[in-house]
């Protein structure tokens, strides 16, 4: 029978219980995270401003506009920011572009 090798140091860093431990310090935090920001939240719109989600909020724009006829308008960035002042019912909130919209 062969003999096992000797556990390098990282071997004994890595441990079954240490990964939990990581692991539930990250759900912790990211849980923590999400209720900082909606309670903060206005709305659609964070306590800085911006939209909840800012990558999702441009991508939903464009598909909200090819799904009402106007595929083609998602490619005119001020009309888009348009749209997305309406959704977010904020005149002030910054222009997330969508820089491949769908085609019309």
């Amino acid at each position: 029978m062969d003999a096992m090798p000797a556990l390098s140091p990282t071997d004994r860093l890595v441990t079954r219980a240490r990964m939990r431990l990581v692991a539930r310090c990250m759900l912790a935090a990211t849980i923590i995270g999400l209720i900082i920001l909606f309670a903060g939240a206005q709305g659609t719109v964070d306590s800085l401003g911006r939209p909840l989600g800012t990558d999702f909020s441009n991508v939903w724009t464009a598909g909200w506009m090819a799904d009402h006829g106007r595929a083609a308008e998602a490619w005119d960035w001020t009309i888009q920011h348009d749209v997305q002042r309406q959704v977010h019912h904020d005149p002030a909130i910054p222009f997330y572009g969508w820089h491949y919209p769908p085609p019309s």
